[in-house]
């Protein structure tokens, strides 16, 4: 009721609506059972987070858009010059068009009338990004029963969970996930379709059923990826024209009826689902009660729908990307939050040309790749499925919680909403005992070890044999270290490696308990999410030399906190990286942040497997979309309040020019009027 209106009549009717109408009391008692179990103590965090600040005063989580000002925040040092150069490339274009109709009207002379011609350039075209083929499909998917740990639910929960063979450390990722639940109780199917062949693990130790499909008629393109087969020499960047095109493709081809239908019959041993109802009635009767994936396309979220499944929990691997602000409407301030897959490592203090790149970045993604993603996908369900299917950008919207592979003390600070949290390190492998063969060859260094990494996706083997020595030189200048490399050493290359004493190689190494062991005191690596993460939980310090996707982003990170140097991956010499180890092993400034950083990291006042049961539950309880920011909802032009502005600037036009016409005439008459004056 409105203050300024209350009186017998309209307040009678308030109180006889809320009393008469049970919708008020059903939500009222559903919010209160909402607050009494929403997993966050106040009390406890209160008493932690005043005990942690004591311990730890500085300020590490920091928005880069307090230290900067207001032309810089919103670009206006680059939307100003940009619009300047339209306005002026508008009036040459005008000024040419009139020199050129004053041409024509002079060659084109006719009796009675001039004809001028207008000369309209026409130009089409059309650019198919997907390409439509008759296969069968891939898809992930991990069935979990949970058993609920929450405030005061003991429920088990049957979870499907979406997780796509991509990369050993997604696989890892979810299985770390799966294990968890596990632990709590709850059973584990898994349904694995295999992106990227030559994958060969599951990622968990514990899940009851695992299903692996690979594609049975169609041929992933993944592998073409720069960043699969040589991030050496070829294109990484995920925002170039061919690898967009390549993640276009895979998206569309692992959902259309092909993935779709393979998903399905795994389960029912049918091969077209998508027309047989009693196959989605038996899937329906599984009652999954919650859903879990990483937010790779569009498509999963259709498949839930189809399903039945009512709640859904998102979970990244990597840190907050551009498809997760969109999915939540995150604000993303382009002058200092990097695109996470094509960041400077500079970030989040951007150079003008690094933030001219990072507008690029964000258009090309929001304007581009994502639409085009969700036009396709949908497309496809209202094809197969029901030419009514739901739109997925709003089943997108529904989706009420982003648990992210990262912590907050190391993320470049951006603007996030409620509904966005960290469970950064909840994948790390328990620590053990290192086993024999790579104790006794820490054990022989005089000052110790440094691990050479560059994770499970990187083909070392198409490493240019000039490169692969530089790298082995520099570290023969270090002959009181022993340099452990984790690489694939081709038979041609095995002569060479045999030169160096120093230097022991192997196919695979225990990297949780190699970066554990006292021993050692350096990290040569590519800056993954969970190599950074294992490195900074131990306190060493690193030589980052990024690859690909979130790699450059990863190393902003670490540079930030003073515990890494920076090594382009197209200047690596033995120069470049002998200095580069020499300053991680000298200087003790990078050893003491790494100390202080890892303390931290242990001692923050939040449990990463706590709050990841924690939410499940909570949200397998209360699936709606509580906490939502409004922008999620909104288009482009209202966002960024265009409607607005552009009525403002159009008027503004307008004044400026009456002013300019007005001004031209007033000077014109003066000018007359002195002129007969002085006659």
């Amino acid at each position: 009721v409105n203050r300024k209106n209350v009186n017998e009549k309209t307040l009678g009717d308030a109180l006889e609506k809320i009393l008469r109408d049970t919708r008020f009391t059903k939500a009222a008692r559903r919010l209160k059972s909402k607050l009494e179990q929403y997993p966050w103590d106040p009390h406890g965090n209160f008493l932690r987070w005043i005990e942690y600040v004591a311990k730890f005063p500085e300020a590490d989580v920091v928005l880069e858009g307090a230290t900067i000002g207001f032309f810089k925040y919103f670009l206006l040092d680059i939307l100003i010059p940009a619009f300047l150069i339209l306005v002026v490339s508008i009036f040459v274009i005008i000024r040419l068009a009139q020199m050129l109709l004053r041409k024509l009207q002079n060659a084109v002379v006719c009796e009675t009338h001039q004809q001028v011609y207008a000369l309209v350039f026409y130009d089409s075209v059309e650019t198919e990004f997907l390409q439509k083929k008759n296969t069968k499909s891939v898809s992930i998917v991990f069935l979990c029963v949970l058993n609920s740990n929450g405030v005061t639910a003991k429920k088990s929960l049957n979870v499907l969970m979406y997780s796509p063979a991509t990369g050993r450390s997604h696989l890892n990722f979810m299985g770390a996930l799966a294990d968890i639940l596990v632990d709590a109780g709850h059973t584990v199917h898994i349904f694995m379709p295999i992106m990227m062949p030559g994958i060969d693990t599951n990622g968990t130790r514990k899940a009851q059923k695992i299903i692996r499909k690979p594609p049975s008629s169609f041929e992933s393109p993944l592998p073409r990826m720069g960043l699969f087969s040589d991030p050496f020499s070829k294109e990484v960047s995920l925002l170039s024209s061919e690898q967009m095109n390549i993640l276009l493709d895979c998206s569309v081809m692992f959902c259309e009826g092909k993935a779709i239908n393979e998903m399905i019959a795994c389960f029912m041993n049918e091969k077209h689902f998508l027309t047989s109802k009693s196959l989605l009635k038996e899937l329906r009767s599984m009652s999954y009660d919650i859903a879990i994936t990483e937010h790779y396309d569009y498509c999963i979220v259709g498949l839930f729908h189809m399903l039945g499944i009512k709640s859904t929990v998102f979970v990244s691997a990597v840190s907050i990307t551009d498809q997760h602000a969109y999915a939540f409407g995150l604000p993303t301030p382009l002058s200092y939050t990097p695109n996470v897959l094509a960041s400077s490592v500079g970030a989040p203090r951007l150079s003008y040309y690094e933030r001219v790149s990072n507008l690029l970045a964000y258009f090309m993604s929001r304007f581009l790749m994502i639409p085009t993603q969700i036009q396709r996908q949908k497309e496809l369900f209202r094809k197969y499925v029901d030419t009514n299917f739901p739109d997925l950008e709003e089943l997108l919207r529904a989706v009420p919680v982003l648990l992210v592979n990262s912590h907050p003390i190391i993320e470049i600070a951006r603007p996030i909403s409620a509904n966005i949290f960290f469970i950064g390190g909840i994948a790390m492998p328990q620590t053990s005992k290192l086993d024999p063969i790579f104790e006794a060859a820490i054990q022989s260094a005089q000052k110790g070890a440094v691990i050479f990494s560059l994770g499970s996706i990187t083909n070392t083997t198409a490493m240019p044999t000039s490169l692969m020595k530089d790298i082995l030189d520099a570290f023969a200048r270090f002959p009181n270290y022993k340099f452990i490399m984790k690489i694939s050493v081709a038979d041609d290359d095995k002569q060479l490696f045999a030169a160096y004493d120093n230097v022991h190689t192997f196919a695979w190494i225990d990297q949780i308990n190699l970066l554990n062991h006292p021993s050692v005191v350096g990290f040569i690596t590519h800056a993954g999410q969970n190599s950074l993460m294992e490195a900074m939980y131990a306190g060493k310090p690193m030589v980052c030399i990024p690859l690909f996707a979130d790699q450059d982003y990863n190393t902003a990170m670490a540079l930030n906190k003073g515990v890494a140097v920076y090594l382009d991956r197209k200047k690596i010499n033995k120069d470049t990286l002998s200095g580069a180890i020499e300053k991680i092993l000298t200087d003790s400034r990078y050893t003491k942040a790494a100390k202080r950083l890892a303390e931290k990291l242990q001692r923050y006042p939040q449990n990463s497997r706590e709050m990841f049961l924690n939410w499940v539950e909570y949200v397998a309880r209360y699936p709606e979309a509580d906490i939502r920011l409004e922008g999620a909802k909104i288009g482009f032009f209202k966002y960024f309040m265009l409607d607005i502005f552009f009525p403002f600037f159009i008027v503004a036009i307008v004044i400026l020019v009456f002013t300019g016409i007005l001004l031209r005439l007033v000077l014109r008459k003066l000018q007359k009027f002195l002129k007969q004056k002085v006659e």
